[in-house]
């Protein structure tokens, strides 16, 4: 599992129970869920230091559970995207049939939500999407369903991400939905290719007040490029169902859970982590001193 966090908040519109300390305890109790059950996990915190901010004290004291963190400067998603899956190749080095799991800390879990990743044989497995923004969701009839595509939080076999890995990094150029980017280019994708999706980047939108603009003429270049250099022999995709997990903003909400309910079970959880010993520091991978110190700073506070 690679988790990929930072200190500060986007302006998102989030559901009222929403709280980072929540979502990365999901994945925690998910984690150790897991790990009761024989499963192999392995846990990796991508930080991203570049604001300077502090932590959060909860989200801080969280952070002792995990095996290994990095310490990245990116700033936007997209910037600390790219830093994130070199350092899946440099410091993790996947074999062929391991899983990797790349999760964002706004994404709330289910307690089981890891054991069923095992469960599946796709070369990209998802605990969450969604119909509307990420394509038809078609039951297969063994817990599993197809979906064109989903977010930047997925799950990929190890040989999968060595061969896509610079699909990855190269579409997290295209801004707009960069991630939207990705699936197309493994072959995947929710409207048919052709030059209307191209165009379709340089029609006005919300997030295109001014369509022929200079990021909405690179973001149509890059639907051009995705489409040229997609994967002739698709990627298979699967997605676990029921839904194990939500992203947490209140358009993107998964419909298959009360997840305030589970949000709020969290706090329990957040309490018994914060109180189990943890012995010894987290090792911290590939990180410059200045980077070290920039973390240590990042991590530091008055109740840690």
């Amino acid at each position: 599992m690679v988790l990929r966090t930072t200190p500060g908040e986007n302006r998102k519109n989030r559901p009222a129970w929403y709280t980072k300390d929540r979502c990365i305890a999901s994945v925690l109790i998910a984690v150790q869920r897991a790990r009761a059950q024989g499963i192999d996990v392995r846990v990796t915190a991508i930080v991203d230091i570049s604001s300077g901010r502090r932590m959060p004290a909860a989200v801080t004291a969280l952070l002792d559970h995990v095996d290994a963190i990095v310490a990245v400067r990116g700033g936007t998603a997209a910037r600390s995207w790219r830093p994130a899956l070199r350092a899946v190749r440099r410091h993790l080095a996947p074999a062929g049939d391991d899983l990797i799991y790349l999760v964002e800390d706004d994404h709330l879990h289910r307690p089981d939500a890891l054991t069923h990743l095992v469960d599946g044989g796709d070369d990209y497995r998802l605990l969450y999407a969604l119909a509307s923004e990420h394509g038809a969701i078609v039951d297969r009839g063994d817990g599993w369903a197809h979906v064109p595509g989903g977010t930047s939080t997925f799950a990929v076999r190890g040989d999968a991400f060595r061969a896509d890995a610079w699909r990855h990094v190269l579409m997290s150029y295209g801004g707009g939905a960069w991630d939207e980017l990705s699936w197309r280019i493994l072959g995947s994708h929710v409207t048919p290719p052709g030059l209307g999706y191209v165009r379709a980047a340089l029609t006005r939108t919300e997030r295109w007040p001014r369509p022929w603009g200079l990021r909405p003429l690179r973001h149509a270049a890059f639907r051009l490029l995705c489409l040229a250099l997609a994967r002739r022999d698709p990627r298979s995709i699967g997605l676990r169902t029921p839904i194990q997990a939500t992203h947490c903003e209140h358009d993107m909400l998964a419909d298959t859970a009360d997840w305030a309910e589970l949000a709020y079970a969290m706090d329990d959880a957040v309490a018994a982590l914060r109180e189990d010993t943890v012995t010894g520091p987290v090792p911290v991978l590939g990180t410059s001193r200045r980077a070290a110190r920039s973390l240590a700073q990042v991590l530091s506070s008055a109740a840690h």
